[in-house]
């Protein structure tokens, strides 16, 4: 093998991991090779080393694409590894511990496309051909076939399995996929949303109908908790630029059995499915069907699912671990629920003597090892690809080895550093293990793969525009960045049908210096929801009409004035940064990887994401010394604390901004949460701890309680205390002592270690209900809806803070009673409003009518406007990037109460350029004539 070999991918399954080289060399170590965790070369049938592109082990046994595009496959897997009668294909002898691929005896609709991926499932494969179609074929009795079918079995045996792959159904197509257990999870080439299809009883195919458990009849049992069409998964959290879960576009996915995990172009990795143990980076809460953010310092550019854990890898190269740690899968011997020496709460040792088992109530259920927050593996090592199995990792090193830990096992390799993992739980004993990373002896010397920032781990395929790396060329002067070569023939965007979509050009490369990320960057595109066409004569004329910034990350961003140029030379973008002041903050500390992105309209949402490793050059940055690295220390948590926060709050059952409401008789729950942002994402955690208790002003109106303990405590919880309503009246329920790990991390205003909120108790509550019952409605015109409380008396209870959740048109919506005064719909349809007041609700529907045809230049948006200057300003929860601006009297002007998608129509029904404050410059432009103040 030659010794500048590169790794090509990096894969893992339940306890097998796979890796191949750029020059076709396959090797794979674990349990399903069945040599003690000695690497195996993968071998053709007559013995020769096969020449392999990507390998996907499974327990019965391992898949490849060979570097020619075709599927191979070991011949103790199942589905397609038998000839057209069903009869098995005789192994060659040397082929008997799974070191072998044979080609498919069958190959059905697969034909001889090109395949660029493959992965296994629990008992069957999926193919991702070069065109973007999955071909699947095996077990199908969770519907993991993804053809809108399941196998009818009455056994629970799993059924049948179909031999010729078959393309899934429903036309998505994809630029990556991933498969473990029954569940198949993909990135979608349209619109960049990650769809899954199979097993969902945790959620982890996105929707919460199938979260019930397996509970039909045969031959059809598993229908109710697993989907056998591809089912789009949303996120949970989204910061104001995406007022649409759908905004969100993914680079990754990664499938992990009954949870699975993504990273998105904006580096935010998320998990979704199983919350056992913490995977999903929470604690004290349930299974998800929606993504959860999973707080990182730093940005993921891959993130990997096991058994009730995932691991990321960050833009600088490092990698972090959260979940389960009861066999050191977190890379070290970690935990949340630390005890007074460091390990975890001793519930063995109480459940011998007795006492009651409080591992239920523990941060990490069911008590042993395990971390909310991600744990870094192998803190000041760098790492260059992850692969996650089902208890173990396993990561390319800066030394070109291949580093495992967690659980022991063939898959560590054939020297692992055993040691104890002690769990002193009753339900996790203590167990063999690695908790850090060793390397894995019999494997080649390995260079980082040539673009780290896109991995094929997990069955991943290759995902990128054009051809080519981006180069980064750093020195004291200049800061120089040069693009691949572009060979479009023509340059610019049509009007499409579709005007929410935004064609649009964009250069950028982000780099994390002692301030934090900065970009540079050259955009263009047409504006969100702006028809117009535009073309360009050359590739120089596209950049020089964008132009190029220097910006900080954020929904506001912030452009400096830099001295920074863009041009094309023999047709590259090429961004220049002369500003040595700038430079020296920037790459200071000498980083070694930036991260960069590249679009094109003409292939709708698709992007190029890459990290790219920064050239050092004359004259040189100087390397740093102490005296920087501590400044730089001192920069970064001031930028930490800039752009982060952390509130605490107490929530009850029936919230309003003047605190929380009872009625008489009533008991509740008042629970401390902790909230934190990162710019505008915003996660909720519950490591909150009290050391004083809690108090009432007036015990005559509420009552404390103690919240009873028992295996049924709800998941969210924090500290918290049962309150009961007595009479009539108002006072204060305060908490003092409160600590956590929020206590040392960076935020604007400092953490509360006290709080209190105001408790109303009203009357007994007799219903909830609307009034002005509309029964039909017209886009854009108001309505008049009202909803009320009514006590047992028939009295109104004023000011009773009454939840409204409206579906229906384009968004899914929530907001208070007082903003359905004057309500406008935004789209035709039926839409339901749902008013709830703790466990009172009422529900109304309502038929709405598109809006009558105006014809242009017509006065029915301008007429809502007043002649004189007004103030722009979005709805309550989600504030427009605008609000605030002043527009003058004879300008296009923002019609009242219209919410963005009616900015859209507003813009479509006028049909001529519309001055307002435009986006950020790294939004695309088009039609806008001024750009945002750098501050409000």
């Amino acid at each position: 093998m030659p010794a500048s070999d590169t790794l090509a991918t990096l894969t893992a399954t339940a306890h097998t991991a796979c890796l191949t080289t750029t020059s076709g060399a396959g090797y794979c170590w674990g349990a399903d090779v069945g040599r003690d965790g000695e690497p195996a070369r993968i071998l053709n049938a007559d013995g020769t080393p096969a020449r392999v592109r990507l390998l996907a082990p499974q327990f019965v046994g391992t898949c490849a694409v060979t570097v020619d595009g075709e599927v191979r496959c070991d011949p103790q897997a199942t589905g397609g590894w038998t000839d057209s009668a069903g009869a098995p294909i005789p192994a060659p002898p040397h082929c008997g511990s799974a070191a072998c691929v044979l080609p498919l005896p069958v190959r059905g609709a697969l034909g001889s496309q090109r395949v660029r991926a493959v992965t296994r499932g629990h008992d069957y494969v999926c193919a991702l051909t070069e065109g973007g179609t999955p071909y699947c074929w095996g077990g199908n009795g969770m519907g993991q076939l993804g053809r809108g079918t399941w196998t009818p079995d009455a056994s629970g045996g799993g059924g049948a399995v179909t031999r010729e792959p078959g393309a899934i159904a429903g036309g998505v197509q994809f630029s990556q996929i991933s498969s473990r257990e029954w569940l198949t999870c993909g990135v979608a080439l349209h619109n960049r949303g990650v769809y899954c299809w199979g097993y969902g009883q945790s959620g982890a195919v996105g929707d919460s109908a199938l979260m019930h458990g397996c509970r039909g009849e045969p031959p059809y049992g598993n229908r109710t908790c697993s989907r056998a069409l591809p089912t789009r998964v949303l996120p949970d959290s989204l910061d104001g630029r995406q007022p649409d879960p759908s905004d969100v576009q993914f680079s990754q996915v990664s499938s992990g059995g009954s949870m699975a995990c993504a990273a998105d172009v904006r580096g935010r990795a998320y998990c979704w499915g199983s919350n056992y143990r913490c995977g999903l980076g929470q604690c004290k809460r349930g299974d998800s069907h929606r993504a959860w953010q999973v707080q990182l310092p730093g940005r993921a550019v891959e993130v990997h699912a096991g058994y009730w854990f995932a691991c990321a890898r960050t833009l600088d190269a490092r990698i972090f671990c959260w979940g389960t740690n009861n066999e050191g899968q977190l890379g070290s011997l970690a935990t949340a629920n630390a005890g007074p020496d460091g390990g975890p709460p001793d519930y063995a040792a109480a459940a011998r003597a007795g006492e009651p088992d409080e591992s239920y109530h523990d941060g990490c259920f069911q008590g042993g090892r395990c971390s909310p927050a991600a744990v870094e593996v192998g803190p000041g090592r760098r790492w260059h690809a992850l692969a996650v199995g089902s208890d173990f990792a396993c990561a390319l090193g800066d030394d070109g080895r291949v580093h495992c830990w967690g659980s022991a096992g063939p898959a560590l390799g054939t020297q692992p550093s055993i040691v104890t993992c002690e769990n002193r739980s009753p339900h996790w004993k203590d167990t063999q293990c690695q908790p850090g990373p060793q390397p894995v002896s019999g494997l080649p010397r390995l260079a980082p793969p040539v673009r780290p920032g896109v991995a094929a781990a997990g069955g991943a395929g290759a995902d990128s525009l054009g051809a080519g790396s981006t180069r980064i060329f750093a020195s004291r002067r200049e800061l120089r960045v040069v693009f691949p070569r572009d060979t479009a023939r023509e340059w610019g965007w049509t009007e499409l049908e579709d005007r929410n979509y935004s064609p649009w050009y964009a250069w950028t490369v982000s780099i994390d210096g002692m301030d934090g990320p900065r970009s540079l960057s050259v955009n263009i595109g047409r504006g969100y929801g702006q028809p117009f066409a535009r073309r360009f004569g050359s590739l120089a004329e596209l950049v020089s009409a964008a132009g190029a910034s220097y910006c900080s990350p954020g929904m506001f961003q912030d452009c400096s004035r830099a001295d920074i140029s863009a041009a094309v030379q023999d047709q590259r973008v090429v961004i220049t940064l002369r500003d040595s002041a700038i430079i020296a903050r920037l790459v200071g500390l000498r980083p070694e990887w930036a991260q960069v992105w590249q679009s094109r309209p003409e292939v709708p949402t698709r992007f190029r994401q890459d990290s790219a490793r920064i050239e050092y050059v004359d004259p040189q940055v100087p390397q740093p010394d102490s005296a920087l690295r501590a400044e730089g220390a001192a920069s970064r948590r001031r930028y930490e604390a800039e752009v982060n926060s952390i509130r605490r709050y107490i929530s009850g059952p029936t919230h309003g901004r003047d605190g929380v409401w009872l009625a008489v008789g009533d008991s509740a729950a008042l629970v401390v949460g902790e909230t934190r942002c990162h710019f505008d994402v915003c996660s909720s955690y519950n490591p909150v701890e009290s050391d004083s208790g809690w108090a009432v002003g007036d015990s005559s109106i509420i009552s404390l309680r103690p919240v009873v303990a028992g295996r049924r405590r709800v998941w969210r919880e924090g500290p918290s205390i049962s309150v009961v309503a007595r009479r009539i009246g108002r006072t204060t329920v305060r908490v003092r002592g409160l600590r956590g790990p929020g206590d040392t991390l960076p935020s604007r205003e400092p953490v509360a270690r006290s709080l209190e909120v105001q408790v109303r108790v009203t009357p007994p509550v007799a219903r909830v209900e609307f009034t002005g019952r509309e029964a039909r409605g017209v886009v854009g015109q108001p309505v008049r809806l009202r909803v009320r409380v009514i006590d047992t008396r028939g009295r109104v209870i004023a000011g009773a803070p009454v939840s409204v959740l409206v579906e229906g048109g384009r968004y899914r919506r929530g907001m208070g009673a007082s903003e359905l005064e004057g309500f406008r719909f935004d789209a035709p349809g039926r839409h339901t409003f749902i008013a709830t007041y703790g466990s009172h609700a009422d529900t109304l529907v309502v038929d709405v009518a598109p809006a009558p045809a105006t014809a242009p230049g017509a006065a029915d948006h301008e007429a809502a406007v007043p002649a004189a200057p007004r103030t722009l300003s979005g709805r309550a929860g989600w504030p427009l990037p605008w609000a605030g601006v002043r527009v003058r009297t004879g300008e296009a002007r923002w019609p009242a109460n219209l919410p963005w998608s009616g900015w859209q129509e507003f813009v479509r029904a006028r049909r001529q350029p519309v001055s307002a404050p435009a986006w950020p410059s790294t939004r695309p432009g088009g039609g806008a004539v001024r750009r945002f103040p750098d501050r409000w």
